[in-house]
């Protein structure tokens, strides 16, 4: 999951960057081997090139390697940590698990209170 993100939000970033230079992870790459002698004496780039060849998050391996990761954090870890949870006075703690398209960042909530911009999910009751 982690090569899939970063090589489409390093693109996102590289891409918007104003004046000459790389464009994306490729570009990376390519800048590298052309001066390898400077930029990989000590280090290489093998993650860099694992990154573009899963396709990014439109790869095949992503969308099951993320609905597996979520489930097993949900169910393995936040549910059973969060049974009998007390926020502010409240029984139970509201916690925000948001599928949000394309990932993307994450919104200030107030679990205190229970709400979240982007909706919510009751994950554990007492």
């Amino acid at each position: 999951m982690l090569l899939a993100e970063l090589v489409d939000d390093l693109g996102t970033y590289l891409a918007g960057r104003p004046g000459d230079g790389v464009r994306s992870l490729a570009d990376v790459i390519a800048h590298e081997e052309a001066h390898a002698a400077v930029e990989l004496p000590w280090f290489g780039h093998e993650l860099f090139v694992q990154a573009v060849a899963g396709g990014g998050r439109a790869g095949d391996a992503y969308a099951g390697a993320r609905a597996r990761n979520l489930e097993w954090a949900v169910t393995t870890c936040l549910e059973p940590a969060l049974v009998g949870a007390d926020v502010a006075g409240r029984s139970g703690l509201w916690a925000v698990v948001e599928e949000r398209p394309g990932g993307g960042r994450a919104r200030r909530c107030r679990l205190e209170l229970g709400v979240h911009p982007g909706g919510h999910r009751r994950l554990a009751d007492p």
